[in-house]
C-alpha cells in the first residue's frame, strides 16, 4: 500500500541518515548530539503512528528507533552527559575524588552493556511490534528430565581403614590491599579504609593494626605472606585456592594491578608449592576488570586467560593450561590418584558480569562442558572434587545456571565428594536436595575469607579425605585472631575448631549436614555455635549469636541451595534499606532471566561450530547469516 511505501521509505531513510552519521563520526565529523535525538524522536513516532495491518513494518521501525536509541545511550557523548548527574549523587556518598575513579573504571565499560539488555532485537518483539521472538526462553523442566533420566541410585562412598588421610588446604577471598598504611584512618566514606586514599587518623584509636583491622579494610601483603608461612612445612598433599586477591579498591584499580597482586600471590605459593598438581586456583570475580566484568566473547579477555595460565603453569598440565587459557576453566587427575579437580569459572556463571546482560545463557558452555568431565568421571571411576569461586547459593550467581548445576549435582551424586567455593567469606554451607524423595544430593562448603574485610578473622581450612574413596572425613578450621596478632605484633595461626567434635557428629555425610541445620533451628545452643563462626569470631559474630529471631533465615540458608528456595523458604523479602532487600530487588527485576537469542543460540551453546556465512551484510534493514555445524555421532550434549 501507499502507507507502507511511505514507512519503508522513511525507515530506510532514517537508518541510512544516522549511518551516514556513524561515518562522518569515524572520519571526525562528529554528529551534534540534539541532531541525533532528532532523528530518534522521528523513527520512535514513526512506529506510534504505523499501519497496524503492517507488522513488518512496525518492527522495522522499531528495531531502528530502540537499536540507535541504545546505540545512542552507550555512546561516548552520552555518557559525558550522564557524567554530571552521577557525579552529584556518588558525591553526595563518597569522596569526589574517588567517586571520579569510579566512573572513570567502572560505569562508562558498565553502563553500555546494561543498555545492552534492551536491545531492538529482545524488546521489539516483547512489545508487540514483531511477530516473530528474536528470543525463547530457556526450557528447565525439559533440561531436569533429560539429565537425570539415567539417575542412578544413590550410594555412598565406603571409608577405608587407612590412618594416614589426604589433607589439602582451602584458602579464598585474600582481598590483599599493597595500598595498605597505618598512617591513615580506620574510618572513611569510601569502599574501603586503611589505605593510602583514607582520610588522615584522628589518633591512637584510629590507627590501623600491622597485621590488619576488623572494620572495613582489606589485609596487608604480610598478612598473606605469614598465611603461606604458616602451611609450608605442614606436608599438605594440595591447596585449594578459590580466588579473588585483588583488594575492594575496585575505583582505583586497572589490569595492571590485578596482575600485580595476583603475580604476588602466585609467586609466594610457588615458594613453597612448585609441583604439578600442588596448587589448584581458580578465578575470582574481584579478578576481572572493572570488578566482576570479563567479555568473554572478546578477545580482551585474554589478558586474564592468557596471564594465568602462564602464571599457574607450573601446577596445571599442559591440557589444563590450555583449557584455562581458551576458556577460564580446566579439570586434571591429582597426580597419583583417581581424584579428578574440577574447576569452573566465575565470570560465565556471575549475572553481575554486565558482559552477560544481553545474553544470560550458559555462555561459553560451561554446563555442557561439566556434564561431559562428570560423565567421562563416572565412566572411569574417579571421585570429583568440584572447586569454584560463586557457590550455588549466592544471590549473584545466575539463578538459572544454579538451578542447572544443582540438577548436574543431583545426578552424578555418586561421584562428586566436595563443592568448594568462597565469595561470601562466611564460615558455612548448603545441604544439596535429590530429585528423589528421602534422598540428599550433596554439600556445598561456603569457606570464610583470608581477609578482614569486613571485621573477620582471616581463616583458612584444612580437610582429610579418605585416600582410597576420597570422602571427606573432616575439617579444621584455622584464624588469625588479628587483634592479638596485632597486640603481641606476631601473627600466629591456631585451630579455631574441628568440625566432628564441634557439632558432636560422627562423619561429614549429606544426613550429618541436613541434621545440624535441623538443629540450628530448633536449638539455640546449637545456632549460637554456629553463628559465632559464621563471622569468624568477629564482632559481626556476636551480633549473629544475640540475634535469635535469625535462627530461621539461617535454617534456610542452610537447606537453600539456590537463592530462589531462600526467598520461598523465608517467605520472601519486606521493604527495607537492607542489603539483603536490595539484593533480592537486583536479582528478581534487573537481571536478565536466562533466555536465548535465537541468531546466536547455536553459537554460545555448542562447542562444534564450523562455518557462518553471511550474505549481503550492506542491507539497510536486515542482515542475514547462516550456520553450518558438524555433529559427532552419539554425541553427549543436553542443551541448557
Amino acid at each position: 500500500t501507499a502507507t507502507t511505501e511511505i514507512y519503508t521509505r522513511s525507515i530506510v531513510g532514517s537508518v541510512r541518515c544516522v549511518q551516514e552519521t556513524d561515518q562522518r563520526r569515524v572520519h571526525g565529523d562528529s554528529q551534534p548530539l540534539q541532531m541525533r535525538f532528532a532523528i530518534l524522536i522521528f523513527l520512535v513516532l514513526s512506529v506510534a503512528i504505523a499501519d497496524g495491518n503492517t507488522m513488518q513494518v512496525q518492527c522495522a521501525l522499531c528495531m531502528g528507533a530502540l537499536g540507535k536509541l541504545i546505540k545512542l545511550l552507550s555512546s561516548k557523548e552520552f555518557m559525558a552527559v550522564l557524567r554530571n548527574p552521577v557525579m552529584i549523587v556518588c558525591k553526595s556518598i563518597m569522596d569526589s575524588t574517588i567517586c571520579e575513579e569510579i566512573y572513570d573504571n567502572f560505569v562508562i565499560v558498565t553502563f553500555p552493556n546494561i543498555f545492552s539488555r534492551f536491545s531492538a532485537d529482545i524488546m521489539c518483539p516483547k512489545m508487540g511490534f514483531c511477530d516473530s521472538p528474536r528470543i525463547v526462553p530457556g526450557n528447565f523442566e525439559e533440561y531436569k528430565k533429560s539429565i537425570l533420566a539415567k539417575k542412578p541410585e544413590r550410594k555412598y562412598p565406603v571409608l577405608s581403614n587407612s590412618s594416614k588421610p589426604l589433607r589439602f588446604v582451602t584458602v579464598t577471598d585474600g582481598h590483599v590491599d599493597l595500598g595498605y598504611t597505618q598512617e591513615k584512618s580506620t574510618e572513611c566514606k569510601s569502599l574501603t579504609c586503611c589505605r593510602i586514599d583514607s582520610p588522615v587518623k584522628h589518633g591512637p584509636l584510629d590507627t590501623p593494626g600491622k597485621w590488619g583491622h576488623l572494620g572495613k579494610c582489606d589485609i596487608p601483603f604480610r598478612t598473606a605472606e605469614s598465611f603461606v608461612e604458616s602451611i609450608k612445612n605442614q606436608k599438605y598433599d594440595f591447596v585449594v585456592w578459590l580466588g579473588d586477591s585483588p583488594a575492594h579498591d575496585i575505583y582505583a584499580q586497572s589490569k595492571e594491578s590485578h596482575k600485580d597482586i595476583i603475580g604476588k600471590m602466585t609467586n609466594k605459593l610457588q615458594s613453597q608449592f612448585k609441583e604439578l598438581g600442588s596448587v589448584y586456583p581458580v578465578l575470582g570475580n574481584h579478578e576481572g576488570y572493572p570488578c566482576d566484568n570479563l567479555d568473554i566473547n572478546s578477545k580482551e579477555s585474554n589478558w586474564l586467560y592468557e596471564y594465568v595460565s602462564k602464571l599457574w603453569s607450573p601446577w596445571l598440565t599442559a591440557e589444563s593450561q590450555e583449557s584455562m587459557r581458551l576458556h577460564g576453566r580446566y579439570s586434571q587427575l591429582h597426580p597419583g590418584t583417581t581424584l579428578r579437580i574440577v574447576a569452573l569459572n566465575p565470570f560465565v556463571i556471575t549475572a553481575a558480569n554486565t558482559f552477560l546482560w544481553k545474553n544470560a545463557t550458559d555462555r561459553d558452555g560451561q554446563l555442557i562442558w561439566l556434564e561431559k568431565t562428570l560423565d567421562l568421571s563416572e565412566k572411569n571411576g574417579e571421585a570429583v572434587l568440584i572447586i569454584g569461586h560463586f557457590p550455588s547459593y549466592s544471590p549473584y550467581t545466575m539463578k538459572e545456571w544454579a538451578k542447572r548445576y544443582l540438577v548436574l549435582v543431583d545426578r552424578y551424586a555418586n561421584i562428586i565428594r566436595g563443592q568448594l567455593f568462597g565469595h561470601t567469606h562466611w564460615d558455612s554451607f548448603q545441604v544439596v536436595p535429590s530429585s528423589r524423595k528421602g534422598e540428599l544430593a550433596g554439600v556445598v562448603f561456603e569457606h570464610p575469607s583470608l581477609t578482614t574485610y569486613p571485621s573477620l578473622n582471616p581463616s583458612y581450612r584444612v580437610y582429610e579425605m579418605d585416600p582410597k574413596s576420597y570422602a571427606l572425613i573432616d575439617y579444621v578450621q584455622y584464624r588469625l585472631y588479628i587483634e592479638e596478632a596485632n597486640r603481641l605484633d606476631l601473627p600466629v595461626w591456631k585451630a579455631s575448631y574441628r568440625f566432628k567434635s564441634y557439632y558432636d557428629v560422627a562423619n561429614m555425610e549429606d544426613k550429618t549436614f541436613a541434621a545440624i541445620a535441623q538443629k540450628v533451628k530448633e536449638n539455640k545452643e546449637v545456632y549460637k555455635k554456629f553463628a559465632i563462626m559464621a563471622y569468624a569470631e568477629g564482632p559481626r559474630a556476636i551480633k549473629l549469636v544475640e540475634d535469635e529471631t535469625m535462627m530461621g533465615r539461617i535454617y534456610c540458608r542452610l537447606t537453600s541451595a539456590c537463592f530462589d528456595d531462600y526467598e520461598k523458604c523465608i517467605g520472601g523479602f519486606h521493604f527495607g534499606l537492607t542489603d539483603e532487600y536490595l539484593t533480592a530487588v537486583l536479582v528478581k527485576y534487573v537481571i536478565p532471566p536466562w533466555e536465548y537469542m535465537q541468531q546466536q543460540h547455536l553459537i554460545y551453546t555448542n562447542q562444534q561450530l564450523s562455518l557462518i556465512h553471511i550474505s549481503e551484510p550492506t542491507r539497510p534493514l536486515y542482515i542475514s547469516y547462516a550456520v553450518f555445524c558438524l555433529k559427532k555421532k552419539k554425541t553427549l550434549i543436553h542443551d541448557p
